[in-house]
């Protein structure tokens, strides 16, 4: 094959590959569609420690409101709506739609759910470990857990409220003075 037949054909693999990307038709496992301006939430909750982390597509949320709204035990990040709908793709390809329930039992020890619409689809822990029959709760968990950990979130302290970022700086360089210390003490250096 010359250079430029396999230039042509490259072309044609990446036009192809572009017009497959841009079609409009969704996904042949799609369940939940992500629709701009309308609240869709991945949520996985933790029981142990009481940590819930959210995310919601941004269309449907202002920014600024949404990362000013203070509840310790809630850390919510926006994703954008092409994000989400990926996350959710994920979650259908592995067929958890199909296994998922409508609430969570009361002994369980961390619940994975999407709420869209005033529809909920809930897998859940209740088994320490990880246990075959809660595969899919883990595999969500691992893939929302992925999605949440690249997603940045954008907070700022409270109206009025300015960080010391000086005496952090202080605070710092005492620290490390303190620790170069004790370590010159343990290898024998100083008395």
């Amino acid at each position: 094959m010359t250079a430029d037949a396999l230039a042509r054909t490259c072309s044609l693999i990446a036009a192809a590959a572009l017009v497959a990307g841009c079609s409009s038709a969704p996904p042949p496992n799609r369940v939940v569609t992500v629709h701009e301006g309308q609240p869709t939430r991945v949520v996985l909750a933790q029981t142990k420690d009481g940590t819930t982390l959210l995310l919601q597509n941004a269309s449907s949320a202002d920014s600024a409101a949404f990362y000013g709204v203070t509840e310790s035990r809630v850390l919510g990040k926006v994703i954008d709506d092409d994000s989400l709908q990926t996350l959710l793709d994920g979650f259908a390809e592995r067929g958890m739609f199909a296994e998922a329930t409508a609430s969570a039992p009361s002994n369980v020890r961390d619940v994975l759910f999407v709420e869209q619409d005033g529809r909920r689809w809930v897998w859940s822990r209740r088994l320490a470990g990880v246990q075959r029959d809660e595969a899919l709760f883990h595999q969500g968990r691992s893939y929302f857990l992925e999605v949440w950990n690249s997603t940045s979130a954008f907070r700022s302290a409270a109206p009025g409220v300015r960080p010391d970022l000086e005496g952090e700086d202080a605070r710092a360089h005492r620290n490390a003075e303190s620790a170069k210390g004790k370590l010159e003490r343990l290898e024998g250096r100083k008395p």
